[in-house]
């Protein structure tokens, strides 16, 4: 029965796709009426642009655009050209009908976004809220009015909206497809809003490694039927017409060990001359690791419900000449299916001649109700692979061991919910007034509490974190600063 529910679908969106609107070139968005930000992630070897409408890696400041996701820092070698989310649903019509619809926050097709940096609800505003902005950890932290963003339920709220921050660079922001005038005819809005983490730190574990969390809340008042969500990225690794996508589903990298749904793309020949997205150097490879997904209820032996991830159900590679541009096309793609043929094929693997390449991983389908929120976390990775001047088809397995160790560490810091090494706690302190003086007493805390980080990995023998040199009581002592203006100290 869900072999033929499947050819169903994929047969009605086949007919949908048959039209003079697939011969047309997707066109630009029109440019939206709230305000819109981009903030730079920099704190490790990453260079990357993200905007609060959605896309990141197109740096929009250089003509009508071009690569702005750069590795490694200092070296302006370009690697993204442009990233986002997609998210498809089967949603009602009134007339008792249903769209097929998807939202993008990137299309390489067009290099726009169909989001808009607010939600849904307060889309009808209008312009000018600067608290639409990107927030940045350390110095724009944490994101406030928090009231702007919350949905009712406090449970959730905590989850959606931070107010500590776990990595050395968190980037936060809010937008949504609730704009029509945004999306590509005759598409149309979801009623979804998109709360966005970002995540980076700069330890050698993980200096080439950015998380990216897309929180997804249905905001409307219609169920979001057959849902699919994936992060899209079109990958320019310097010259953007000779690149190559490989894709590791469940194999063992030497060196690595076992690496798990890992998308990639690369230079066909090594080799890239020097210009405005290269500077110099042998190119590497830039690659999604899949870390986690939306969750479907599953039966236990024992009769109980419980809920598991749905995992990556879809990976998919496409050229500039053959972008699924309408909606149909794209959710075709986001399901499993070559929106061309019909034919279902979940996992692309076999890349055979270089071009300016695409990919989409994606999980699905799911249904969101009216209030319900997803989630997907993925994470963006650069790394050696090959040699200079060695072909893409001549690269053995054990090229990819870089690569493999880094999703492997990615795929760790999710598991630890986020957990790295860091500084001591800080104490608890309270300022006694006096006579013309102040009077600073702390307690102890620091020095009496172990390491988090060392109490739950790297003291544990057999476990990939573990290290019998790192210590779990490592506090040094204090150090009091005095200033006379507040400025200097």
């Amino acid at each position: 029965m869900k072999k033929t529910a499947n050819l169903a679908l994929a047969s009605l969106l086949l007919l949908a796709l048959i039209t003079p609107v697939l011969a047309r070139t997707a066109t630009s968005v029109k440019s939206g009426k709230r305000i819109y930000d981009m903030k730079w992630l920099n704190i490790n070897r990453w260079k990357c642009p993200f905007y609060n409408d959605g896309k990141y890696g197109i740096d929009v400041t250089v003509g009508t655009g071009q690569a702005g996701g750069s590795w490694p820092q200092p070296l302006h070698n370009c690697y993204i050209f442009g990233a986002g989310m997609w998210f498809g649903s089967l949603k009602p019509r009134p007339d008792g009908n249903i769209d097929t619809l998807v939202s993008f926050g990137y299309n390489p097709n067009s290099g726009g976004t169909e989001m808009t940096p607010t939600t849904v609800s307060h889309a009808p505003e209008g312009a000018g809220a600067a608290e639409d902005r990107i927030f940045v950890y350390p110095n724009d932290w944490p994101p406030s009015p928090r009231d702007r963003w919350t949905t009712g339920d406090p449970v959730l709220d905590s989850v959606l909206i931070p107010y500590e921050a776990f990595s050395l660079q968190d980037m936060w922001c809010v937008y949504s497809d609730g704009e029509p005038m945004n999306h590509n005819a005759p598409g149309k809005p979801q009623n979804i809003d998109v709360y966005q983490m970002v995540y980076a730190w700069n330890y050698p574990s993980n200096q080439d490694i950015f998380f990216i969390i897309y929180n997804v809340r249905n905001a409307g008042t219609d169920t979001l039927k057959r849902c699919f969500i994936g992060a899209v990225m079109d990958p320019d690794i310097g010259n953007a017409t000779d690149d190559m996508v490989g894709f590791i589903l469940n194999d063992t990298i030497p060196g690595a060990g076992l690496v798990q749904n890992v998308g990639y793309a690369g230079d066909n020949d090594n080799n890239e001359s020097p210009g405005t997205t290269w500077e110099s150097g042998t190119p590497g490879v830039v690659a999604y690791k899949f870390l986690d997904s939306p969750k479907r209820d599953s039966i236990t032996p024992a009769g109980d419900t419980i809920k598991v991830p749905l995992g990556m159900t879809a990976f998919k590679k496409f050229t500039i000449d053959i972008d699924p541009v309408t909606d149909p096309a794209q959710y075709l793609t986001m399901a499993g299916y070559d929106y061309r043929t019909g034919v279902y094929s979940a996992y692309d693997s076999v890349d055979v001649s270089p071009a300016d390449k695409r990919f989409i991983q994606c999980s699905g389908p799911f249904t969101l109700a009216p209030g319900q929120t997803v989630r997907l976390v993925v994470a963006a990775i650069a790394a050696p692979f090959g040699g200079p001047n060695q072909p893409w088809a001549n690269r053995p397995k054990d090229s990819l061991v870089h690569l493999g160790q880094l999703a492997n560490a990615a795929q760790f810091i999710f598991d630890q919910g986020w957990l790295l090494p860091g500084p001591p706690v800080a104490p608890n302190m309270i300022l006694v007034p006096g006579d013309k003086q102040v009077r600073i007493v702390w307690d102890n805390l620091p020095e009496r509490t172990p390491d988090r980080y060392w109490e739950k990995v790297a003291s544990r023998p057999g476990q990939p974190g573990y290290d019998p040199m790192y210590r779990g009581y490592d506090f040094q002592g204090y150090i009091i600063y005095k200033s006379r203006d507040g400025a200097n100290w």
